[in-house]
């Protein structure tokens, strides 16, 4: 254990980054609290400085897979079904346009299927 005012060796200060176990590159935002909220998903703080917080059910995809190309141009919003019919059905890329219009077909998907809940 350590003493008062003692700093292990493997010690981040605040602002330092570091990749996870999944590829995604965090943020360390604090040395207070619980160790996992120390830690903070860059691409997600970066989102919500600009536009807010991130809606229940919705989430951010990389458009070219690349978890670490953090931009504006290579975020977007999508809800969490739309995720799922896109994951379903194969349509994400690792190019841009192409997983823009898996978006598109993975709304049409999502509507197919509530016409076909709806009776």
């Amino acid at each position: 254990s350590f003493k008062k005012g003692e700093r292990p060796p493997n010690y981040k200060p605040i602002g330092s980054e570091r990749i996870d176990k999944h590829g995604y590159i965090q943020l360390k935002v604090s040395d207070e609290g619980k160790y996992s909220d120390r830690w903070k998903l860059k691409h997600k703080l970066m989102w919500e400085e600009a536009n807010g917080p991130i809606p229940k059910a919705h989430c951010l995809i990389f458009l070219d897979g690349d978890k670490k190309n953090i931009s504006f141009d290579n975020l977007q919003l999508i809800t969490r079904a739309q995720l799922v019919r896109m994951n379903q059905n194969g349509l994400i890329s690792d190019n841009p346009d192409v997983t823009k219009t898996g978006i598109i077909i993975a709304d049409i998907y999502c509507k197919i299927g509530e016409r076909k809940k709806q009776g």
